[in-house]
């Protein structure tokens, strides 16, 4: 896994892993042999999809801050890159940490452009999740264009961490000066 070596290189940070399993058949076991630090949610076979496993969660977190990352595909270059998401949401008119790039809102039904974090990688606070949750109209897709839209119109700044790329359906022709890597 991808964080496994982030959560081994940061041990003197609390931190748990906490897994939504959105597969058929429940892979806890799997987890188990690898790590006992982390917390799991079974949708019983459901897949919840991105954002609604997100607000699950937000909803069983220990710890104010959550790290979200794609558990497909990305390649972390430095084990720090956690820190470079977490420590500027200390500042609580930060929404979000990752890659933020402008896209035409109207994929949400809004006729403007507008900014989001890119959802392969990011921060965010527990609490500003749980008071401002991913839409169920938006489970999946557009999700991360949703929330990011938002947070923006409740106040929330988005912060792009310059250490952290995620970029989707395209690959980067280089990954020098980044941290943690999320592209195809």
């Amino acid at each position: 896994s991808i964080i496994l070596p982030t959560i081994r290189a940061n041990r003197d940070w609390e931190m748990e892993l906490i897994v939504v399993d959105n597969s058929q058949e429940s892979i806890l076991n799997q987890i188990s042999r690898v790590t006992n630090r982390f917390t799991y949610v079974w949708n019983g076979g459901c897949n919840d999809f991105y954002g609604p496993a997100l607000n699950h969660i937000a909803n069983v977190a220990h710890h104010n801050h959550i790290v979200y990352i794609c558990s497909n595909h990305g390649t972390m270059y430095d084990t720090s890159w956690i820190r470079d998401l977490v420590e500027p949401l200390n500042d609580f008119q930060i929404g979000m940490t990752g890659s933020v790039i402008a896209m035409p809102l109207d994929v949400i039904g809004i006729n403007k452009i507008g900014n989001h974090v890119q959802g392969g990688v990011f921060g965010i606070r527990t609490e500003t999740l749980l008071n401002c949750p991913y839409s169920r109209e938006y489970p999946h897709l557009y999700s991360d264009v949703w929330i990011g839209w938002k947070l923006v119109e409740l106040g929330y700044v988005l912060l792009d961490v310059p250490t952290i790329k995620s970029v989707y359906r395209y690959t980067l022709p280089s990954h020098d000066g980044y941290k943690f890597v999320h592209d195809l």
